[in-house]
């Protein structure tokens, strides 16, 4: 089985539909959670990113970001991890991504040892956290 991690815009956009804005091989991993030859894991600093942009109205979220929450932490194959020190450390060493969203999440993805669902250029090309797009 196929583990990944996903980013804030990769699985907003799967949650709402869009799939045809992921990348073919992105497509791929989240069509993995249908068969069950994929899991993928959330980290909760992009929940918290989420939260902010539904909150400023950046995105819309109909039934709320609760309810979003939950109907994501019910989809087989789907799991929601939290932020650990191992994060924290392994994100202090990618110091080539400025924003800290994009470097908290890109460390949990050095941490767990797996792909990161992204489209973000910055961290494809900081070198050591493997993309997947």
């Amino acid at each position: 089985m196929k583990r990944f991690l996903a980013d804030t815009h990769a699985i907003v956009w799967f949650a709402s539909g869009h799939l045809q804005r992921l990348g073919p091989r992105a497509r791929r991993a989240f069509a993995g959670l249908a068969t069950g030859s994929a899991e993928i894991a959330v980290s909760v600093v992009t929940l918290w990113e989420i939260s902010g942009l539904h909150d400023e109205g950046t995105i819309r979220l109909p039934s709320g970001f609760a309810a979003w929450c939950d109907a994501l932490e019910a989809m087989s194959g789907v799991s929601v991890v939290p932020l650990v020190r191992a994060d924290i450390e392994a994100a202090r060493s990618l110091r080539a991504l400025v924003e800290p969203h994009d470097r908290l999440i890109a460390g949990t993805s050095l941490r767990m040892g797996v792909p990161l669902l992204t489209r973000d250029a910055r961290v494809a090309g900081e070198g050591r956290v493997k993309t997947v797009w």
